[in-house]
C-alpha cells in the first residue's frame, strides 16, 4: 500500500477525543444479529448466488460449509463483463479448489514450504464477535480440510502482505454523518524471524497488542476502500432483507 506522508495520521493524533479499548462484546447482542462478523457474513452471501454477481468486490479464494454443503466464494477474472465481480461455484469438485489454491499461492510468490497458504477462521459458539485464526501450510490444509470447513469455520487463500512483516488494514466505514477512516496495522515481528511460530509471524494475534504499530489513514488513500465499503454494506443490507422477510431477488 503506498501512502502519502500527509495522509498517515498516528493513533494518538487522530484518536484525541476517542478510546480505543480492549474488551469481549456482550455475546448476546451478536448471537442475535441476523448476520454475525466473520464467518457468518460469508456463509450466509453464499446463501444468495443470484445477485452476488453484481457486485465489484474482491476477496480471497473461500470455502465455507452451507448447512453441509460447500461453497467456492471467490472474485470473478474470467468473464470480460464480470471481471472483478463476486461469483460462487456450488457444485465443484474439491481436488479443483485445492489445485487453484495451490497455483494461485505459487503465482503470488509464496514458498509453500515454509509459508502459510491457507487460513482457517472459526466462531467461537459462545461469543460470535470472536474469531480464532490459524494458519496453515499447503500440504497441512490439504490434508486436514480436504473435504471443507465445519458449519462455524471458513477457509480462505493466505494473502500475503507486503514488507517485511505482516499487516492488515482496516477501514471503519460511516454511510453518513462521519467520516470513515482508515486503520494500518503493521506488526513488529519479521516475517523472517524463526523464533516465532507461523501464526505469530503471518497473522497478528490478540496477544501481539504491544508488538505493532497502530497508523490512522484520511483522506485521499482510502477513497478506493470507501467505495468497497459502500458496496459491501449495500450487499449486507440485501442480505439482511432476505434474512428477515424472505425476500427472493
Amino acid at each position: 500500500m503506498n501512502l502519502k506522508n500527509e495522509d498517515k495520521i498516528k493513533f494518538q493524533e487522530i484518536m484525541k477525543n476517542r478510546k480505543m479499548n480492549s474488551f469481549i462484546p456482550d455475546p448476546e447482542y451478536y448471537r442475535n444479529l441476523p448476520v454475525k462478523p466473520g464467518p457468518d457474513f460469508f456463509i450466509k452471501i453464499s446463501n444468495y448466488s443470484l445477485f452476488l454477481n453484481n457486485y465489484k468486490i474482491r476477496i480471497p479464494d473461500i470455502l465455507v460449509n452451507q448447512e453441509n454443503r460447500i461453497k467456492w466464494l471467490y472474485t470473478s477474472k474470467h468473464n470480460s463483463d464480470k471481471n472483478g465481480f463476486l461469483d460462487i461455484r456450488q457444485n465443484h469438485k474439491m481436488y479443483d479448489f485445492w489445485n487453484k489454491m495451490q497455483f494461485k499461492c505459487k503465482r503470488s510468490g509464496l514458498n509453500l514450504d515454509f509459508e502459510p497458504a491457507a487460513v482457517l477462521q472459526t466462531s467461537q459458539d459462545y461469543n460470535p464477535s470472536i474469531i480464532d485464526i490459524d494458519t496453515f501450510k499447503f500440504k497441512d490444509a490439504q490434508l486436514k480440510y480436504f473435504s471443507g470447513p465445519n458449519n462455524n469455520q471458513i477457509i480462505r487463500r493466505y494473502i500475503k502482505s507486503q514488507g517485511e512483516s505482516f499487516q492488515i488494514f482496516r477501514l471503519v466505514h460511516y454511510l453518513r454523518s462521519k467520516s470513515s477512516y482508515g486503520i494500518l496495522i503493521v506488526s513488529n515481528i519479521k516475517y523472517e524471524n524463526q523464533y516465532y511460530d507461523l501464526n505469530h509471524r503471518y497473522t497478528l494475534r490478540d496477544n501481539q497488542g504491544s508488538s505493532c504499530e497502530i497508523s490512522f489513514i484520511v483522506g485521499k488513500s482510502v477513497d478506493e476502500y470507501i467505495s468497497y465499503g459502500s458496496r459491501i454494506a449495500e450487499l449486507l443490507s440485501k442480505v439482511l432483507l432476505k434474512s428477515l422477510l424472505d425476500i427472493d431477488y
